[in-house]
């Protein structure tokens, strides 16, 4: 029985769901065309029956669109204008029926469905499902109705890993639980969501769960948009329509206006400024103009023309007389001289006539006074003498100049090695003479390249023949040491505290790191052995030619390389130290260390340039912690065995452990002002203050350069704050200052990058900047090269204070090394020109061939010598050294004064290119001013002498005024310690206590000198101080007395 009931009530309860169902259809209500709402049918109950008839419900499903059978009934329904409100028989009950309650009991009995997709069937596409949104979630995945979805605008992409967030959060609760399938099946990451306005019910939407039918939609969204548009084109502008004539044509063809001839062309010439003014229109009469009136004549009448074959007109023409005068002042003056030798042939007076000598004699009698004058004029002054020879005091200066040239000392060259490979970077040992270590490359820096590459970068770098020379003056056919790397070397540096210590920067960005301790020395030592050792060891060796060398002390491999990970991503340019006794933190932040630091606490930083447009700030004493050491020996796939020979030979350098470890600790991002574009870096130029050095034992007998000597640093903090600025020179032809911020606190990032500032930049090279080399004198003075222009700059002006072109192109530049004024400059055909600034400043002082092709570099040699040299590196690889002239080895301290006074006033001219018509002005006003007043006084009759006497009473009164109120200034600011000093004095047991007041205690002053001054101070309260102590000692006494 009650299983009866229970069916019973279960076929109610589904009776009244298809009811509300089909009320709830006839209230959704559809503003937009595009729109047609999806529903599904959906029951929440299920009935329970055989499978055979549930396969039958689903298939009647399947094929009846609800969607389309719901909008024509809310269509009929808005068309019905008499609709019949519902009365109170139609609603249901307030209170729960029986019906209800087996309802609720029924829910309990059968276990609830899941809730299946509801795809839309209307939209014509499949993959399209409705889904119901809450106004919390729709905030959530950003699609809320009236901010950013509309009726107007119903689409919105959402991001894919929002809806998944939102489905792992909301396990059970989640709007999307139905699609969750689909959705983590969606390739794209951002999901359409459409939304689907109704009358009664919010936040229904469509989601798209395919692609397809994302391009369906996308498709229909544009198809309803151009639909749109033409709509709005056709109502604005209308096609023709067909003409009809119904017999009124030929009427208006008469009233209509049509061209009987071609239309008249005609060419107006004016002038510019009257092309673009707004048409001004005026009244023109007939009677005004000369074209007023035209004659109509007959077209058929024939007229006779007579023709002009001649016309005669006279015409007078005269030039306008103008007078024009130009002074033109040489900026170079020139003297010249002339001296030319009055001849004359010797006269025969036998030959003359008697006519002939009468008239001689009667000359001679005439002219006789006039003659003795010349002639005693002629003994005087003789006008016709060589007075240069006369003025000359020394002889030499008459004779011809000696040229000045450099003389070359040796060349440095080994073929075998380098073949075919130039020196792109050079630098000098910074505590021996004579020792000089040079990277090879296939192509200098400085070389113009034309055309694709004729090389293969790949097998380049696959070949291992990448060199370092280091070359001693006491060996010129075979190199000290060789330093080997797997990467061709672009950049080279040594550290100015060890000189062991060898830094160079790969094409590949990473930085390289040779310690050679002891190993020149090893090489250079000599093995004594006897005849027969000699003739053994020939002996085993020509034996033995099939073994390679092992003990080969002259190939030495870097110690270690940086992190391939951290390092810059192009070539390095250019490498330089920093100063040791300042350093930059990981944040970007310059700290001075202490004037007491020891020589270990010292800085041993250095900084790198690279094509990439980033400059890097490396640490030699950085060490890493055991995770990064962990770290890269993981990586690593193979473990090479270690060499046991070497290992018992050689001890283990302390940057072992930076292997593959090193990384910058700061980098600075260059880009161009204004823009984002990374610039190229090819220069780099900070300054480093150079501590002072002594040579060291062993001392030479005589003066070679041959002869190596030894030098230690002095070490003393020099008086320089380093400031954060670097000066940059560019591929573009750029050069400018940077400068950076840093961060103040720590940041996560494995390396902190900043984008630095432009304080200056200025485009004057019309070529690659390839070098940029400071004044060993004026450290702020820098020299650039780049195309054919050379430019002299100072680091806080952005002008060039100097700049010259040339013909040809330059390669390499450099300072003289005892002269200030003495500028060395490279060129692409092989010359260089010497320029001594203190001679000329126009043109060089002299000029002298050293090759036939590109010289890419120019290096003088940093420590004294006797006499001092400088390297070229010539075109063919080798390194050539040459000795000064004696002429350029003068030193004097007024050439660095000059210097620097003659770089001020070049920068105040350009700061005020106006300002010394100013001064001439001021000082022209002065001159004026003072001649004005002396006509004044001549005209009165006075003297400049007897004014200065009576004036000079009025003088020394306003002078000792002025000393009065300075005295008494300088008391008043004293007025405290005297106090103090007066308190002290006068009452010693109350000198703990507060004071109140500031107050001068009274002091006779004497009638004759009223200036009160401290020494009296100090006096008076000395007296006091005695009288009192008197007068205590009187009243002790007394009490004893008593």
């Amino acid at each position: 029985m009650n299983e009866e009931i229970h069916t019973e009530n279960a076929e109610e309860i589904l009776a009244d769901e298809k009811i509300q169902e089909d009320d709830t259809k006839r209230e959704h209500r559809y503003d937009d065309d595009f729109f047609e709402v999806a529903q599904s049918f959906v029951s929440e109950e299920e009935e329970p029956c055989e499978e055979k008839e549930w396969e039958e419900v689903e298939d009647k499903l399947s094929i009846q669109d609800w969607e389309k059978e719901a909008k024509k009934k809310v269509h009929i329904e808005m068309d019905d204008p008499m609709r019949r409100r519902t009365t109170i028989y139609d609603l249901a009950s307030s209170g729960p029926s029986v019906n209800d309650i087996w309802k609720f009991d029924t829910a309990q009995i059968a276990a609830e469905p899941k809730k299946k997709i509801r795809y839309s069937v209307s939209m014509g596409m499949s993959g399209i499902a409705r889904i119901d949104l809450s106004p919390l979630t729709q905030k959530i995945v950003g699609c809320v109705i009236g901010e950013n979805v509309t009726t107007e605008y119903p689409w919105v992409y959402v991001r894919k890993d929002i809806i998944e967030d939102n489905i792992d959060l909301h396990s059970e609760s989640s709007d999307f639980l139905p699609v969750k399938d689909e959705i983590q099946e969606y390739p794209d990451e951002q999901i359409l969501i459409g939304y689907a306005p109704s009358l009664s019910e919010e936040g229904q939407f469509y989601i798209v769960l395919t692609e397809e039918s994302k391009d369906a939609i996308m498709r229909a969204i544009q198809t309803q948009k151009d639909d749109h548009e033409n709509r709005v084109r056709y109502a604005i502008y209308k096609s023709l329509g067909k003409w009809d004539d119904l017999g009124s044509g030929a009427e208006i063809d008469e009233c209509s206006v049509k061209n009987t001839r071609p239309l008249f062309e005609i060419e107006v010439t004016s002038t510019t400024d009257l092309l673009n003014v707004s048409i001004n229109l005026t009244d023109r009469k007939a009677d005004d103009q000369r074209d007023g009136y035209i004659e109509l004549l007959p077209y058929r009448q024939i007229f006779e023309n007579v023709w002009r074959k001649l016309v005669s007109r006279a015409t007078q023409v005269m030039p306008i007389v103008q007078h024009n005068e130009a002074q033109t002042a040489p900026s170079i003056p020139v003297n010249s001289w002339y001296q030319y030798q009055y001849e004359y042939e010797t006269v025969d007076l036998s030959a003359y006539t008697e006519d002939k000598i009468e008239s001689l004699k009667d000359f001679l009698e005439r002219y006789t006074d006039d003659m003795c004058n010349q002639i005693l004029m002629n003994s005087t002054w003789d006008i016709y003498a060589n007075d240069f020879a006369n003025l000359v005091h020394n002889e030499k200066d008459t004779q011809a100049p000696v040229p000045i040239v450099y003389e070359e000392h040796q060349s440095y060259y080994d073929g075998k090695i380098i073949a075919d490979k130039v020196i792109n970077d050079f630098c000098w040992h910074p505590f021996w003479t004579g020792t000089a270590i040079a990277t090879y490359t296939q192509y200098a820096k400085s070389e113009h390249l034309i055309g694709p590459k004729t090389y293969d970068e790949v097998f380049l770098a696959c070949e291992r023949n990448n060199r370092i020379l280091i070359w001693s003056f006491t060996d010129c056919l075979s190199p000290k040491l060789i330093l080997e790397c797997s990467r061709e070397v672009t950049s080279i540096a040594v550290c100015p505290l060890d000189g062991s210590i060898i830094i160079g920067g790969c094409k590949n960005g990473q930085i390289a790191i040779w310690h050679i301790p002891g190993k020149i020395e090893r090489v250079e030592s000599v093995i004594a052995q006897t005849v027969a050792q000699v003739k053994y060891s020939i002996a085993m060796k020509s034996l033995m030619t099939w073994m390679h060398e092992t003990t080969v002390t002259s190939l030495i491999n870097p110690v270690a390389l940086s992190s391939l990970k951290y390092s810059q991503k192009a070539s390095i340019t250019q490498i330089i130290w920093m100063p040791s006794y300042h350093k930059i933190d990981k944040n970007g932040q310059i700290s001075s260390l202490p004037d007491d630091a020891s020589f270990n606490d010292l800085s041993c930083q250095f900084v790198t340039a690279s094509e990439d447009g980033t400059i890097a700030f490396w640490d030699l004493k950085w060490r890493p912690s055991e995770k990064d050491i962990r770290q890269v020996r993981s990586k690593r796939k193979k473990k090479t065995q270690p060499d046991i020979q070497k290992s018992m030979t050689q001890p283990e350098s302390p940057f072992k452990i930076l292997d593959r470890i090193l990384k910058p600790d700061y980098i600075l991002v260059i880009q161009y002002p204004d823009e984002s574009r990374q610039l190229v870096i090819t220069t780099l130029s900070m300054y480093n203050p150079k501590f002072r050095k002594d040579q060291i034992e062993p001392f030479s007998a005589r003066d070679d350069i041959t002869i190596r000597k030894y030098y230690r640093p002095i070490i003393e903090k020099p008086d320089y704050i380093m400031e954060p600025k670097l000066l940059v020179g560019t591929v573009e032809g750029d050069f400018g200052c940077i400068t950076w911020s840093g961060y103040e606190f720590a940041t996560d990032v494995s390396v902190n990058r900043e984008t630095a500032r432009w304080l200056w930049i200025k485009r004057t090279h019309d070529g690659p900047v390839m070098h940029s080399v400071r004044s060993n004198y004026y450290h702020q003075v820098v020299v650039t090269i780049g195309g054919k222009i050379f430019a002299v700059w100072r680091d806080d002006f952005g002008e060039p204070l100097i700049w010259k072109k040339s013909n040809v192109r330059y390669t390499a530049c450099s300072w003289g090394i005892l002269r200030p004024t003495i500028l060395i400059l490279g060129r692409m055909d092989g010359t260089i020109e010497i320029w001594d600034l203190v001679v000329k400043s126009h043109e060089p002082s002299f000029v002298q061939s050293l090759s036939g092709r590109i010289i890419t570099g120019i290096y003088t040699h940093e420590l004294p010598l006797e006499p001092q040299c400088i390297g070229f590196c010539d075109f063919n690889g080798s390194l050539r050294i040459f000795t000064a002239p004696r002429v350029l080895l003068t030193y004097d301290v007024s050439d660095v004064e000059w210097m620097k006074k003659f770089i001020d006033r070049q920068v105040q001219r350009r700061r005020k290119p106006w300002h010394f018509v100013e001064e001439a002005k001021e000082r022209w006003m002065s001159m004026e001013v003072k001649r004005m007043q002396r006509l004044i006084l001549e005209k009165k009759g006075l003297r400049k002498d007897v004014l200065e006497r009576q004036r000079a009473p009025l003088l020394r009164l306003r002078q000792e005024e002025r000393t009065k109120k300075r005295k008494i200034r300088e008391i008043l600011n004293l007025q405290d310690k005297i106090f103090e000093e007066a308190v002290v004095f006068l009452f010693p047991e109350q000198e703990e206590q507060e004071r109140r007041e500031t107050l001068l205690p009274p002091l006779p002053v004497s009638t004759t000198d009223r200036r009160l001054t401290i020494e009296f101070i100090k006096k008076e309260t000395a007296f006091r101080k005695k009288v009192r102590q008197e007068n205590q000692l009187i009243s002790r006494k007394s009490f004893a007395n008593n």
